[in-house]
This record gives structure tokens, sequence and C-alpha cells, in this order.
């Protein structure tokens, strides 16, 4: 259900610029390109709300992890690669084979490779991995490896969401620090872009409503808790 952080393919924020060089670009010569790994991060769960009825649906994705090259590629190009633990884990946070391959097919410049996350049901704290290049299937220069992020969710356990319309969202908590000062942010979709809507500041526990001012709620509700203080 990758729809959350990328305009491009109708989902997330890192990519954007490598996602549209893989597209359209003329084919050169298989030469002795650089191929680096684009270092990324998603969610290890997302809470959302699309509807009245599809409201508080937990949902875990994969961290969609691009190899990319400085030239388009004339036939395709099989990368090799080897995952390194760092604060996160194969096995316990993430699962993927340690050593493996991704091709950049031909007339593009980039390959993917989709990493299951563990949902942990843990808020706010994030783990890393690497993932290096290793050789390829022809000469290349390896370029700079890639440092792979794996966030917490976008609400605490504690939070849950109401749906008022197709443009207004509510977040309620019940378990916050009796200091700490929070809104929620909603992201609304208008046209080809998303434009965040912040709501009503709460301190402890209370709920924050936002409201969309341009377009509609983002087509599966995504809302985020937002901590001041």
């Amino acid at each position: 259900m990758r729809v959350f952080r990328r305009i491009v393919l109708g989902g997330a924020s890192v990519g954007l610029l490598g996602l549209g060089m893989m597209f359209g670009l003329p084919a050169h010569a298989s030469g002795n390109v650089t191929v680096s790994v684009q270092s990324e991060s998603d969610w290890q769960f997302l809470r959302t709300c699309a509807s009245a009825s599809q409201c508080n649906v937990v949902s875990t994705e994969p961290l969609p992890v691009f190899f990319l090259a400085s030239a388009s590629q004339s036939s395709p190009l099989t990368i090799y690669y080897q995952v390194i633990n760092g604060t996160a884990v194969d096995g316990v946070d993430f699962n993927v084979a340690a050593t493996g391959s991704v091709t950049i097919p031909s007339g593009t410049n980039g390959g993917l490779l989709d990493v299951p996350v563990v949902n942990h049901g843990e808020y706010g704290g994030s783990r890393a991995f690497t993932v290096k290049i290793t050789g390829a299937s022809r000469p290349i220069t390896i370029g700079s490896p890639g440092t792979e992020t794996i966030l917490g969710g976008n609400v605490p356990s504690d939070c849950n969401f109401s749906y008022n319309s197709t443009v207004s969202l509510s977040l309620t908590c019940t378990g916050r620090p009796g200091s700490q000062n929070w809104y929620m942010q909603l992201r609304c979709r208008a046209l080809n872009e998303w434009i965040l809507a912040n709501g009503n500041n709460v301190t402890g526990e209370g709920a924050s409503t936002a409201t969309c001012t341009e377009g509609t709620i983002e087509e599966n509700g995504l809302g985020f808790l937002i901590i001041n203080s």
C-alpha cells in the first residue's frame, strides 16, 4: 500500500529526484558509470483514517532502497549489494537477504529493492542500517552506500483518529505527559501536491483537530502527532 510517501509513484519523500531520473532519459552506452545507493527513511507503521468506516487502520510498508546510476543504461545492469546491520538489525527490525542483487533495467538509471520492516509498535524512535554495493555484472565505479532509517510510527499507541469530514480529522490522545505540548498535523491533497494543515495545540491529554484549507484529506487519511515541547 505505497500511497503516502512519493508523489511520482503515488507514494514517499526521498526518491522524487531518483525516480524522476529513472524515466524518459536517453540510453547511453554502458560505460564505466557510477552507481550509488540512495539513503531512505520510512515508518515502521502508519495509523490512518480514510473514512468513518476505515479509521485507525494500522499498516506497515516496505522501506524502498534505490540504486542510482549516473547515466541511463542501454542494457540491463545487475548490481550486487551487502546489508550491514546498525542500530537496525536484519531479522529483528527488517527482513531482507544479507547479500543479493538488484537490476537496473535498460533505458533507465535506477533499480529498487523493497525491504520489509517489522512493526514494533513504537513511536518516536528510529533505527538505521547500511546498504553498500559490492560489484556489478559489468565494470562500474562504486559510489556511496546508503543509510536506511526505520522511523517510529506516526502516532503513539494512546492516540486515535476521528473522521470529521473529507477535509477534517481529529487526533485524541489519552496518555500524553501532563507537561507535553503537541498538535496534530494533517496531510491534505491539493491537485498534485501535499499541503500540511496544523491543528490546535494541546497540553497533556486532549484532542487536536486539523482542517484542510485547500483540497481534501490525503486519500488514506494520514496525520501526525507533532510535539512542541
